[in-house]
């Protein structure tokens, strides 16, 4: 399933970057379904994690926004706890995600385990 949406190529990039500005900007409701929606997108099984399929994922994760990173602190920092889980499962499902978390100004590579 994963591989044919990344067969349709441009088109669900410019997906992934509206999924992405509606996360940062629709109403809490419509932010909470995005972000289900991105965890849904991006969570691989251990079995399914070969070389390329992380690849892929991860670029999905990177045409989310200019930032994704960034994107997910400023919805972690709503005052939303509804949003707060729905940010943090887009994390916990992909333990092979490496992240670069700003840390009092600081960048420290981090992997979530």
């Amino acid at each position: 399933g994963k591989q044919v949406l990344q067969k349709t190529g441009t088109r669900f990039e410019r997906l992934l970057m509206r999924i992405g500005h509606q996360s940062k900007n629709a109403p809490v409701e419509l932010k909470i379904r995005c972000l289900d929606a991105i965890s849904s997108l991006l969570y691989l099984p251990p079995e399914q994690q070969t070389d390329d399929l992380l690849r892929m994922t991860e670029s999905w994760f990177s045409s989310l926004s200019r930032d994704p990173l960034e994107l997910f602190r400023g919805i972690s920092s709503q005052p939303f706890p509804e949003l707060h889980c729905a940010a943090l499962k887009v994390f916990t499902g992909r333990k092979h995600l490496h992240l670069e978390e700003l840390v009092g100004g600081n960048q420290v590579k981090n992997t979530v385990e």
